[in-house]
């Protein structure tokens, strides 16, 4: 079935998964905040209008937006330049805007910063209430949207997107000391893309998943990689247990069928600029 897919964020992740789904059969649009990449989107067959959360909605027509089968809200955080409130405020405005325009089905890009580093590993029944929050900014506006008697939303927690010209190590800095032994949590650009197609597509909605590559790899073997394939500086690995780190685990959407295109990390493939 044909649907209508609305992404607010047409940034390094949102644009090509809007080609994407655009090259599945959906009709799709999206926002961006600059008026300058309006032209780019409309030349590559995506319609879009400008629109930003400061953190009320300004832009232009972009009601239009939420008349959609799917809402994707994909907008960073921006916690160390606004604060902790301002994307919590970002997103009730955008619960206001979509209930108003009648959105039923709403994806929710999240991070796995939102579990606490402590040398543990995470599934999504963990018990922030009582255990405690990685990131209360992100927590919160999950919590937002999850409210919601109008639309139901579907909580994306990505671990870090890699792939392109996004490498692990490309800005270390010579001397640095990291935690080698410490586990990696990393996805690559088209499993996100993936997961977040096999969610429409099997209407998987009202659920929160972890967004891992599931192979364990730790930092010295990912670092060591990169070296060895650009060239980037070699950090200094401590050999003490640490406590700065996590395991997120992604079992549930694999349960579900997903099969990860890159499964392990070792093994991404990469396009450097």
């Amino acid at each position: 079935m044909r649907l209508t897919i609305s992404i607010i964020g047409l940034g390094w992740y949102g644009f090509p998964l809007a080609k994407f789904l655009q090259e599945k059969g959906h009709y799709v649009k999206g926002s961006t905040t600059t008026l300058s990449k309006i032209s780019n989107n409309t030349t590559e067959g995506i319609s879009s209008v400008r629109f930003n959360l400061t953190p009320h909605a300004t832009g232009e027509d972009f009601q239009y937006l939420f008349d959609c089968d799917v809402l994707i809200v994909n907008i960073p955080p921006a916690i160390r330049q606004h604060g902790e409130d301002f994307h919590v405020q970002q997103i009730q405005e955008l619960r206001r805007l979509a209930e108003a325009g009648g959105v039923k089905k709403l994806i929710y890009t999240s991070s796995t910063s939102v579990y606490p580093e402590g040398a543990k590993e995470y599934a999504e029944d963990y018990d922030f209430e009582s255990q405690g929050i990685g990131n209360p900014t992100l927590y919160r506006a999950e919590k937002v949207l999850q409210e919601s008697k109008v639309f139901s939303t579907t909580i994306l927690r990505f671990g870090g997107l890699m792939g392109l010209n996004r490498i692990p190590g490309k800005y270390l800095h010579s001397g640095q000391l990291i935690e080698g032994d410490a586990p990696v949590n990393y996805v690559h650009i088209d499993d996100a893309i993936g997961v977040t197609y096999f969610v429409i597509e099997h209407g998987l909605w009202g659920n929160v998943y972890n967004i891992v590559s599931p192979v364990l790899r730790t930092r010295k073997e990912i670092y060591s990689d990169c070296h060895e394939r650009f060239g980037h500086t070699m950090p200094i690995f401590s050999t003490s247990e640490g406590t700065h780190w996590k395991r997120v685990l992604s079992q549930k959407i694999i349960r579900q069928g997903y099969q990860f295109i890159h499964a392990d990390a070792l093994k991404f493939p990469y396009k450097p600029a």
